[in-house]
């Protein structure tokens, strides 16, 4: 009979562990300091509130506007993916499905974008967008987001379209046969995937 072996070593295991609690422990500030008066905060910095101040939130609520911030974010976030999705989605299903030398060559493009610094790109596309009286915008933001994003969507998807096979009537129509179509449903679909 063999035991079963757990992965990892004991090093890695604390390691973990480490890192773990290096990130959980802005977010533990951070919810303590949201229920601390401003003395508390700097005083008893890691310590749990004396006083449990829900009222903060409310406070927080109605003084900084915090309604219309959350507004502002869910908008421009619901925005910026829509658009995301709708630039990286057509071109990642045309780079996963071909294969041949333009692919590569776009796909390569793609792959530039990493090479450019964020901070490179940052002045150039500040300036024009105070030049085209966008800066301090909603609408900014909505396109500023989905064009640094859209490299990594599009290497992203087109990794993991690669991985999805081809659905049975884009297949040559004798494999469309074989796996259960019939001729004219084969030949019309592989003509018009969208029927």
């Amino acid at each position: 009979m063999t035991r079963s072996r757990r992965s990892g070593t004991p090093v890695a295991t604390v390691l973990s562990w480490l890192y773990a609690l290096l990130l959980a422990a802005p977010l533990y500030y951070l919810a303590v300091s949201a229920l601390k008066t401003n003395v508390e905060i700097f005083t008893r910095p890691f310590a749990l509130p004396a006083h449990w101040l829900w009222g903060n939130f409310e406070t927080a609520w109605r003084t900084a506007d915090l309604g219309g911030a959350l507004f502002n974010s869910v908008l421009i976030s619901v925005v910026a993916i829509v658009l995301t999705l709708c630039l990286a989605v057509p071109a990642a299903y045309a780079l996963a499905r071909q294969d041949n030398r333009v692919a590569r060559v776009v796909t390569g493009v793609f792959s530039a974008g990493f090479l450019i610094p964020p901070f490179a790109a940052l002045i150039p596309t500040v300036i024009l967008a105070i030049k085209m009286d966008l800066f301090y915008t909603r609408e900014f933001q909505m396109l500023f987001l989905p064009a640094s994003a859209l490299p990594l969507s599009v290497l992203l998807l087109t990794q993991f379209m690669r991985t999805v096979p081809p659905p049975w009537w884009s297949r040559p129509p004798s494999t469309a046969r074989a796996t259960g179509g019939c001729c004219s449903t084969c030949s019309s679909r592989s003509r018009c995937p969208a029927s």
